[in-house]
């Protein structure tokens, strides 16, 4: 199945690509989507993953207009949208 990623900021930079599809198999993960992800474009990899392949701090993601955990299951077309933390005031 085919999830889809929409990047801003550094990971847009990192990635060299404001969207990225990724191929994954049926009852993958968020986490299994984002590791994908890293694999394809590498340069993602230090600000996405911890060395054990947990997810690392300093980021969010959304889908479907929610924070989702590493573990739920995506479905074939999902958008997972990646961003910095954002602040102001």
């Amino acid at each position: 199945m085919k999830v889809r990623f929409k990047l801003f900021s550094i990971f847009r930079e990192e990635a060299g690509a404001s969207e990225v599809v990724v191929q994954i198999p049926e009852g993958s993960t968020i986490l299994d989507a984002v590791k994908e992800l890293a694999r394809v474009k590498p340069r993602l990899k230090k600000r996405l993953l911890n060395g054990d392949g947990t997810l690392k701090r300093g980021f969010h993601l959304m889908r479907d207009q929610r924070w989702p955990k590493p573990d739920e299951k995506v479905r074939d077309g999902d958008l997972i949208v990646i961003f910095p933390p954002v602040g102001g005031g």
